[in-house]
């Protein structure tokens, strides 16, 4: 939704009805006014002299203006007028999304609860669950980098190939992360069309260790 200035809404539009009132205003004060005139106009000379002088006729009718303006604004405040909002279909532009995840022995490290690896499981699940309807691949790499899941909009199927990470995964140790960039870019441009949006997210220790 986006505001739309042509467009008025009101929060308690029931309270307009009171603007009714402000156009009997008017004619109840002229009414007052004309019997007040018609019982003077009983009285003496004296007295209808004094009455005349008393009462301007104009000076009558702006107050009786004031006092409509007056109340008028104050109803129209207390329906709380506000800008209108429509609703407006605006194109998404579709995303692509790798995700290399590093399964080296040292994502088995628990100073991150209960390990790096399983923090990193964790975040994906996590981002699978928010990320319809994009797609999303895995790639996996240790002293290698390969494709572990293609880039696909079946986010359940996602999560099962997260959830089937693990560090034996690849036997030869190391943290080619040059390689999984490589192949990530290469995977995107292949797979993903022209107009989609194209990432890469690296979770990684950073730790370079070989066997």
């Amino acid at each position: 939704m986006i505001p739309h200035p042509d467009l008025l809404e009101w929060g308690a539009p029931h309270l307009l009805y009171g603007l009714f009132s402000v156009i009997a205003i008017p004619i109840i004060c002229w009414l007052i006014r004309l019997k007040e005139r018609r019982r003077y106009a009983s009285i003496g000379s004296g007295w209808k002299r004094l009455v005349h002088h008393s009462f301007d006729l104009n000076k009558e009718w702006i107050r009786t203006l004031l006092l409509c303006v007056t109340i008028a604004a104050l109803i129209l405040s207390l329906a709380q007028p506000r800008d209108g909002f429509e609703v407006v279909e605006l194109p998404t532009r579709s995303k692509s999304l790798m995700i290399a995840v590093d399964v080296s022995r040292s994502m088995l490290a628990t100073d991150m609860k209960p390990s790096r690896l399983e923090r990193a499981i964790r975040e994906i699940l996590d981002l699978s669950m928010m990320w319809s309807p994009h797609e999303l691949g895995l790639i996996i790499f240790a002293g290698q980098a390969y494709i572990h899941l293609p880039l696909t909009r079946d986010l359940a199927m996602v999560q099962l190939f997260a959830k089937s990470l693990s560090v034996d995964m690849i036997s030869q140790q190391g943290t080619d992360l040059g390689g999984a960039i490589t192949l990530a870019i290469n995977n995107l441009k292949k797979n993903s069309s022209s107009s989609a949006s194209t990432d890469l997210l690296i979770m990684t220790d950073g730790e370079n260790h070989h066997e």
